[in-house]
């Protein structure tokens, strides 16, 4: 497995590892992808960038094994930003695939290397449990009640929004 987020986003879109012209464009789409893993609260809590084919996947993730989800997720970001689908059909399923994902980051609790992201639940020592899920209207501000780390669905659009 590519070790270098750069490299490892280049292959499967068939860029070969020598070919550096969209290396610059590449790396703003990975960051772009960063920058909204972090908006939905899966990211160190200073945030997370790359800078050339140095940066590895480890940087972000430390020691966490379970990396498919993050890999796959900036993948798709990038994907769509970078080289879009031609057909309807195909960008509607990886838009889809891209809700999916989120929502499943979302819902695993992660603790990264940069920074030590952790959980609310463990800084104050208790026991964590899965984050509350409420149904929200996106036009509407969160619920007063909503605590860190709890998710709101929007059931018209989708969304998903983690209170961070």
């Amino acid at each position: 497995m590519i070790e270098s987020i750069l490299e490892s986003i280049k292959r499967p879109l068939n860029i070969e590892e020598s070919e550096t012209n969209f290396d610059d464009e590449l790396e703003m789409h990975i960051n772009s992808a960063f920058s909204q893993l972090y908006q939905i609260g899966v990211a160190p809590q200073s945030g997370f960038e790359i800078s050339g084919k140095e940066t590895k996947w480890s940087d972000y993730l430390g020691d966490i094994k379970d990396v498919a989800h993050v890999r796959t997720y900036i993948y798709y970001q990038v994907k769509l930003d970078f080289d879009a689908p031609a057909t309807s059909f195909a960008l509607t399923a990886a838009q889809e695939r891209l809700k999916k994902l989120e929502w499943l980051l979302q819902t695993l609790e992660l603790t990264f290397n940069p920074n030590a992201y952790v959980s609310p639940s463990s800084i104050s020592g208790e026991a964590s449990e899965p984050p509350t899920v409420w149904t929200i209207d996106e036009s509407q501000p969160l619920p007063e009640e909503m605590k860190v780390g709890e998710v709101g669905f929007d059931p018209k659009t989708g969304n998903l929004v983690r209170k961070i």
